[in-house]
């Protein structure tokens, strides 16, 4: 294969495939190091905070990690020392013995019923990423006047502005993003928007914490999802967006065009789909049906690498990539 050339495939499949390699050099152990290697040999721009994680979720006795559609492959014989499950060594060539274990049958018991589900759909969408981006340009479901051209010009507009301090100073941006809310249906229902004034007001008091979270993006996390999941949240919970008690829709809406590569929009129809929320986790519950979400869309993203498809119509950002996806597998 072509080293100089960028490899688009999945993490998980160039880990897997250094696995591969190492095994059947007559290797039946290889470390974490050589696997990084073996990837950032492939594709450099892989730094290695973005890989760790992805072995962690592929091999059985280790915790965290994103669900790679491979399932549970690795064992960890020793700290950073791993081997492919099944695999043993007969006169100096590898050989293997059983089949990669699913996830269900190499992990703890999951939970709930529903999180063997959520995890499940998880797993389907890794697997079949790029086809369900693909299937929400055929089939996208806003379809109301100025749904896509107010986001588009609003991401447009932000991506003029290198700081979100910049961006909040920008009375043309914060107007674009008040009407996309609007277009994108916050403050009817059962929730009233906040008047333009009010809202432009409340972001501006949070240009320092806006500005913090700036600095990450949704597919390189890595170890830092859990911190800047509770500050996304903090911000969720403090922004007076809508009057309403649940704060979820209206606050990932606006973080989405105020940190694009970071936050993406969530709702009830289709991120409520398919990690079957109710009543109750929107009302009683929001900080915790949040955390565990985030928690998830980060780990889709880190499996995917959806930045490889910004770029025309609805791929305005990473983080609305991953939601076109979600989308489309929840209209499957």
């Amino acid at each position: 294969m072509d080293r100089a050339k960028r490899d688009e495939r999945p993490t998980w499949q160039l880990i897997l495939e250094g696995a591969r390699h190492y095994a059947s050099s007559g290797h039946n152990e290889f470390t974490r190091l050589e696997l990084v290697s073996w990837v950032q040999s492939i594709d450099p721009s892989r730094l290695r905070p973005s890989i760790d994680p992805i072995i962690q979720g592929m091999t059985d006795n280790a915790t965290g990690g994103p669900v790679s559609a491979c399932g549970v492959v690795f064992h960890r014989v020793d700290r950073g020392r791993y081997r492919l499950i099944g695999t043993t060594v007969v006169g100096g060539t590898s050989t293997t013995t059983e089949g990669p274990a699913s996830l269900a049958a190499r992990r703890p018991r999951a939970a709930s019923a529903r999180r063997q589900r959520v995890e499940a759909r998880m797993a389907g969408l890794i697997a079949d990423f790029d086809a369900c981006v693909a299937q929400y340009d055929a089939s996208v479901p806003f379809l109301r006047s100025g749904q896509y051209e107010l986001h588009r010009a609003t991401i447009d507009r932000r991506a003029r502005h290198t700081s979100v301090e910049e961006a909040l100073a920008d009375d043309q941006f914060l107007t674009l993003l008040y009407s996309t809310l609007q277009a994108w249906g916050i403050g009817k229902r059962a929730s009233r928007l906040a008047p333009l004034v009010d809202f432009v007001g409340a972001l501006r008091r949070e240009t320092s914490a806006l500005e913090e979270i700036a600095a990450y993006q949704l597919e390189s996390l890595a170890r830092a999802t859990d911190e800047v999941g509770h500050q996304v949240w903090a911000l969720i919970a403090r922004l007076p967006v809508v009057d309403n008690i649940a704060r979820i829709v209206a606050g990932t809406k606006t973080l989405h065009h105020l940190v694009p590569a970071l936050v993406p929009p969530m709702d009830r129809a289709w991120t409520g789909r398919f990690f079957e929320w109710n009543a109750a986790d929107l009302q009683s519950n929001q900080q915790a049906t949040f955390t565990a979400a985030w928690a998830d869309v980060v780990a889709i993203a880190a499996a995917t690498r959806p930045s490889r498809l910004v770029g025309d119509g609805w791929h305005t950002s990473q983080s609305k990539i991953v939601d076109n996806a979600v989308m489309a597998y929840s209209m499957r």
